[in-house]
């Protein structure tokens, strides 16, 4: 797998955004901390990450993440999960040719 080494991963808390290599830990089944939004329009779920934007929500997610280490592959699990929902082929494609209609059709 990628992150052979990784067993959690800390993405970007100073944007709301999620960078590609925090989806691809997601993908390999790696806890995620992260600045994600809890809201947005972008996907019908937020991933399962831990939250982090505030030094105290990032705090608050590594302490729950080291006090529950029994927890991380059901964490894992999860995004792992999630990204098959929401960025399969089968997800992605006809959301882009719906897309690009649109765009065309104007």
């Amino acid at each position: 797998t990628r992150f052979p080494y990784t067993t959690l991963f800390r993405s970007q808390f100073d944007k709301p955004i999620n960078c590609l290599v925090a989806l691809e830990a997601l993908a390999c089944g790696k806890p995620v901390v992260s600045g994600f939004p809890d809201k947005g329009d972008a996907y019908p779920e937020p991933p399962p990450v831990l939250r982090g934007f505030t030094t105290d929500q990032i705090e608050q997610s590594l302490s729950r993440l080291f006090e529950n280490r029994d927890k991380w592959d059901e964490i894992g699990r999860s995004g792992a999960a999630w990204i098959a929902a929401n960025h399969a082929m089968n997800v992605v494609v006809p959301r882009l040719i719906e897309i690009y209609a649109h765009v065309l059709a104007e």
